[in-house]
Formats: C-alpha cells, structure tokens, sequence
C-alpha cells in the first residue's frame, strides 16, 4: 500500500545511515568537485508500492528548490538512499535497491529521479517460541509481538528477542538468553528461552574504596533493591545512579556475581574509583550601569566519613553610583541518611545585610529541614524557620511614617520609618517534582516546587502565611537547540496581629534571575532613594530559546559556547487591586553562554519592552548559572 508511513523507522535508517558514511567520504568527494554548485528542481520518485512519495523524499535529505554544492549533494543523496533501503529492509524487502539519477531540468535546474525495485516482500508464516514456562508464555508473547504476517526482517525480529530478554531481567532471572532462529525458505521464526534460575541478591560487596565507607555506595543500591531483592537491572541501573549523586566517584561499575550460599542467590559487586571531596568555587558578577558582585564558596562532600556535606557560602555586591552594599553567606550541613533511613536533613544558617541611601536592613536565621523521596523524581519536604530580622528607613515623612509616591502603583504605599527587632517562628511544608536530564544545564524534562509557610500564631514572631511555586519547562528541539520557560509566583498575607508584612519577608523582582532588563529589584513599588519596598505578590514568567552557535559546532573546545533569546515579564505588587495588565513589565534580549559542567558562564544584554521611563539603553548581566 502507498499509504504506509516511515516515522517508525527513521532511527534505524539513522542507524545505518552513520555506520555506512563517515568523514573522510565526504571529505574526498569535496576536493574533486568543491567549485560545482546548482539548484536542485523537480524531484520524482518512480516504482515504489509500499511507501508513499513523501515518506521517501523526506528520507532523501535533499529538497526542491534548495541550492547545493556537488560534494554536499553527493554525500546527503548516498545517506538518504542507504536510509531507503533501510526501511525497506525493516520491512521484510531484503532484495529492495534504491538508485538514482541525475539530469538537466529547466531553468538551469537539475532534476532528481529516485528509482526504486522493491523486490518481494517477505512475511512471517510461523511463529514458535520454545522453553518459556507457563507462568510467563503469554507475557512473553506479548513483548514479541511478532504475529503472522509481520516483516521477515532480522533487526524487527532481533529487537522483538531484547524486549524478551528486558522482562525476564525486570523479574529476577538475570541468566535468561533468548535466541531466534530465522528459516527463510519456510518463513519461519523460533524463539528459544533459556530461563534460568529466578535470582536474589544477597549482598552488595564495595572495593575501590580507600577514603570512604563501603555503606556509602552500598546502601543506595540496596535501598533500589528493597524490599524483593530480586535481581532487577533497571534497579541496579536506579542504584548506582543515586550513587553517583552522592558526589564522592568519578566511576562506578556494578557487576552480579554467583553467590556461594544458594545457587539462586547473587551477590552485587561495586568497583568505584573516588572523586576529590573538596571543591571551592569564585563566583564574579556584574549588572549595568555599575553594579559589581564576588561569590566565595567551600565545601566538602565527605566531611565526617559518612557523605555528610558541608558548604560555606558567602556573596558581596557593591554600586557604584547610590553606595549601596548587599552580603549575604550561609553555612549548610546536609546528612543524606538521618539516623540511618532514607531521609534527607538539612540544617541551614544564614545572614544577609543590605545599606541603601535610606535604609539599613539585616536578617539572620537557622533553617532546619527533613525531606523524603517518594519516588525517584517526587520528593516531600517540611522544616521551620526560626529568623530574627530588622529594618531601618532614613525618610520620614512628617506623621513619622514613611509614605512613597512609587511609578508602578498609583497610591502611595506607607511603611513604618523604623521596624524595631522582630523575630519570625515558621514551619514549611513543600513538595518538589524533577525529572530533568541535568542538574546544572537541563534540555530536557520538568521541574516544579511549592510551598507554604505558616509563621507566628503558637510559634510567636510576626503572624503571616506565605506560598509559593515555581514551574520550568525543558524541551529539547535538537542536540544543538532547547527552549526553556518558567513560571514563578509567590503571595504573603499578614493575619492576628501583624497589620502589614514586614518589608524583609515581601517579595522583590527584577535583574539577572528575574526579569531582565530591568535593575536588580527594580520593579514594584521604589522610594524616591531608588530601593525596592518590596510586595506581598509575585508572578514572573520566562522563555529563552538557548542554541549552540553553528559556526563552532565542529571546533574542539568551542563546541560549549551558546547562544540564547528570552523574553521575560512580572512584576511585584502590594495588594490585588493594582494587580493590573498594565503593570506588568516586560524584558527581552540576548545572550552567550559558555557551558560548563557545573552550568554556563553567561552574559546577558537585555532592554525593558513597553516601557517609556525605564533604562532605554538596556542593562548588562554577567553570571554564573542559567537564570531558571
């Protein structure tokens, strides 16, 4: 039939496509013809049945009207060609042959004929699946899924044998083989099972090890492994992925071995080859017009031997027109097994001070938190935060109350001219999903977090309750090009006896991980001293469109410098009535990345869209880190 479709089987055509041609092919063909150059007319595809024209002219890789080099053309109709036959062979037409030829169309056009004998197609009149047990002989055969009338085609029968040998290893029988017999003359395909015995694991044995303990890699394989111990190779897989994670190896191989207690058990063995535990990063920062940042960190992964996690964190910004200072550190200890069980505890403390012409504000506070996997991409979380916190404004107004005329929101915002010291008790209850393919440069999958925290009421301090959500969304495009957008809101609300949030636990927006083109927190309501009051609402939304530069795909070293395109928008609010479409900003802008394995060095240029009073020069950010 001419109808049938080739979508499913276009990665084998792939496949044989880059075993069959390869550089130094092209490159020969270039020195002969490199002055020979056309454009490509009609394209016409005569004798083929099976497929339609389309499928296969999609599979050529060369297209009407396009203009080609003739060792370019050359190169991409050979592949496209192999790629044919590919699909046909897939297909049970194992005699297929696709040609071509080549000739002088109109209009100074050259025109292509592709030329296809299909040959007879050869079909499966028999199916025979020998030593498989009762218990399993019709899951089995529904992962074969090799009926009568199937393709007589040797790679579709041979991946049918994989999916059968991926489900006796996802039930314990590790030893299965499963072997396929193709007799052409009768048309005849015989599957035969070799089950073995069904596996448990009874050990996990680490060596390699000399600077930490063997229960570190351990226990995260048999946590995986738990509670059937059966011999799974997807779980082996999930175990020493989590290893990994822990930070501590450069490698690890996972081997299964026969144990000498039963003959049906097994016993793991891990090889690891450790990594450095200590690491120390400087992290410099800049944002126009003169704002100048450093970060300084240490940590260590393996601080008491067991892969609890120290980190010593700390950051300094400075600008140079309004003098204002901001610094902020946090020492971090993090214990993957609390108590010896799969909870995560995380102990945080931290400062942060900031002085503007006309405000002074410090914090300081500890965040204890415990967190539990659910599942290898959901994790629940809860914790408190116990924060103690002032702020001081230099404008009073003459009732002795600061009270702001600001650009964005049309009635004046009035704040206390001075907080006196004011603690805040609060538990935090979250839940985050993960499903990224990278921590640091993520192209693929979908991260999502939310909140609430609940503060004062029986825990004393400030009464207010607060939530959040953050959203991002990876999609890859090619190996060469994603596009990454972001969703992020926040709301606080004051209850019993706090009248108004304070201005350090308000939400602020703008700058290099918010809404660029704009200064750092320089949306929502600003005093006439030019920093930000802060709101008790937030939404910001991001798109960015990152690629690799194709002019440098091919050049050792280059290969990680990137390009990107975003528009951002949001803004701060201080109550739901200024809430409005109008008040929403927008940024948009450019950027080079250099990727890194621990995420980009990035440079950013961006200019506020829709906007008559701000910057219309744009502003300029150098950072580390994607902004979401």
């Amino acid at each position: 039939m001419r109808t049938q479709r080739l979508s499913a089987l276009k990665p084998l055509a792939a496949y044989v496509v880059a075993l069959c041609y390869s550089v130094p092919c092209l490159a020969s063909a270039q020195e002969e013809s490199a002055e020979v150059n056309f454009v490509l007319g009609r394209v016409r595809v005569e004798g083929n049945k099976h497929f339609t024209d389309g499928a296969i002219r999609n599979l050529i890789g060369v297209e009407k009207g396009e203009r080609y080099e003739q060792y370019n053309f050359d190169y991409l109709l050979e592949a496209g060609l192999a790629a044919v036959e590919a699909v046909y062979y897939g297909e049970g037409f194992e005699s297929a042959q696709v040609t071509s030829e080549l000739a002088e169309g109109k209009k100074n056009k050259r025109e292509l004929k592709i030329l296809v004998e299909e040959g007879p197609r050869a079909v499966v009149k028999e199916v025979v699946v020998k030593g498989v047990s009762n218990e399993h002989f019709e899951a089995v055969r529904e992962e074969l899924a090799v009926e009568v009338g199937a393709p007589l085609a040797a790679v579709t029968l041979n991946e049918a044998a994989v999916r059968v040998g991926d489900y006796y290893n996802e039930r314990g029988y590790g030893r299965a083989k499963v072997k396929v017999e193709i007799d052409r003359e009768e048309a005849a395909v015989t599957y035969t099972v070799e089950e073995g015995p069904q596996y448990h694991i009874d050990e996990v044995v680490v060596s390699g090890n000399e600077k930490t303990r063997a229960v570190i890699a351990s226990r995260e394989i048999d946590h995986k492994l738990n509670p059937s111990r059966l011999w799974r190779a997807s779980k082996l897989d999930d175990g020493r992925a989590n290893a990994y994670k822990t930070g501590l190896y450069r490698d690890l191989v996972v081997d299964v071995v026969d144990s000498e207690r039963a003959p049906d058990l097994a016993d793991v063995v891990v090889i690891v080859n450790e990594d450095k535990f200590r690491w120390f990063k400087i992290e410099p920062g800049y944002s126009s017009p003169d704002r100048v940042g450093l970060g300084v960190g240490w940590g260590h992964n393996n601080i008491f031997g067991d892969n609890e996690r120290l980190s010593i964190e700390t950051s300094f910004a400075y600008g140079f027109e309004d003098k204002s200072r901001e610094s902020d550190g946090d020492i971090t200890y993090v214990v993957p097994w609390l108590f010896g069980y799969r909870y995560k505890g995380t102990v945080t403390l931290y400062y942060e001070r900031d002085v503007y012409e006309g405000l002074h504000e410090w914090e300081a506070g500890l965040k204890p938190r415990v967190s539990r996997e659910i599942t290898d991409n959901l994790e629940v979380w809860g914790g408190f935060n116990f924060e103690r916190f002032r702020t001081e404004f230099d404008e009073p107004s003459e009732e002795g109350v600061g009270s702001y005329q600001t650009r964005d929101i049309n009635l004046p915002q009035r704040y206390p001219e001075t907080e006196a010291p004011q603690n805040l008790s609060s538990y935090i209850l979250g839940i985050t999903y993960d499903d990224t393919d990278d921590l640091f440069n993520p192209v693929t999958g979908t991260y999502a977090d939310s909140s609430y925290e609940r503060a004062g009421g029986f825990m004393l301090g400030v009464d207010l309750w607060r939530a959040i959500g953050d959203v991002r969304r990876y999609i890859r495009l090619s190996d060469a090009a994603s596009v990454a957008t972001r969703l992020h809101a926040g709301y606080v609300e004051p209850y019993g006896g706090t009248e108004v949030v304070p201005h350090v636990q308000r939400f602020v927006s703008g700058g290099a991980y918010s809404v660029r083109g704009y200064p750092e927190q320089g949306l929502g309501p600003q005093t006439e001293g030019g920093y930000a009051l802060g709101g008790d609402i937030l939404l910001e939304a991001n798109v960015e469109l990152r690629s690799q530069f194709p002019f440098v795909a091919g050049i050792t070293g280059w290969e990680h410098l990137w390009g990107a395109l975003f528009v951002d928008a949001g803004n701060v609010w201080p109550e739901w009535d200024e809430m409005k479409k109008e008040s929403l900003r927008y940024g948009a802008g450019f950027g080079i990345r250099y990727n890194t394995v621990v995420g980009p060095v990035r440079f950013d240029v961006a200019w506020p869209v829709f906007d008559r009073i701000e910057n219309r020069r744009g502003y300029i950010y150098l950072a580390f880190g994607h902004p979401f």
